[in-house]
């Protein structure tokens, strides 16, 4: 497997929204590592690694990027990353660049995770731990995806619903059989 095919990035873009947990940003950095997605796009209140011009107080900057690489175990700095104060607004844009906006969030609009008309490129959605994805950033996007869930539970960590959705579109939209470790034979 040429070293290319280790690097080469997918076309998925993951956008928090007003994430209030570090460790659940640790662990949606891991998973982008993981997946190669393209790019995370933290934004609103959601915690973030420090980076040169930002405008927290220097103690909460160091502490969510402490926290946040515990989780992410040696992945910050492999996954390309921005923040942003508007989801919305990076919404807007990605959906210039043709960019599919996939929600997951229950709504009575959403379909099942599993066999969604997923394309590339890819923009996956993911709101606040208690209250879900706001309305006017839902508003904008073209699909909403749900996990069925069938205990007393009413959804998942925001982290491990990510992980199983972007699995599933991994599975049914790979970049290339050459890119997957493990599976070589």
């Amino acid at each position: 497997m040429g070293e290319g095919e280790l690097t080469r990035r997918r076309p998925i873009s993951v956008v928090c929204d007003n994430l209030r947990s570090l460790a659940n940003v640790g662990a949606i950095f891991r998973l982008g590592d993981a997946a190669r997605v393209e790019r995370l796009y933290l934004c609103g209140i959601t915690g973030h690694p420090p980076y040169p011009g930002d405008r927290r107080p220097p103690w909460v900057a160091e502490r969510a990027g402490r926290v946040i690489a515990r989780t992410a175990i040696r992945s910050v700095e492999h996954v390309p990353w921005e923040y942003h104060e508007s989801a919305a607004d990076v919404i807007r844009n990605l959906k210039t660049r043709g960019t599919q906006i996939v929600a997951l969030e229950q709504t009575p609009r959403s379909v099942d995770y599993v066999g969604a008309p997923y394309r590339l490129p890819l923009g996956l959605v993911l709101g606040h731990e208690r209250d879900g994805i706001a309305n006017p950033v839902l508003e904008l996007a073209d699909l909403a995806v749900a996990i069925p869930m069938y205990g007393q539970g009413t959804s998942l960590n925001v982290a491990t619903a990510l992980a199983v959705c972007l699995y599933e579109v991994l599975r049914c939209l790979p970049l290339s059989d050459a890119g997957r470790r493990g599976h070589e034979k």
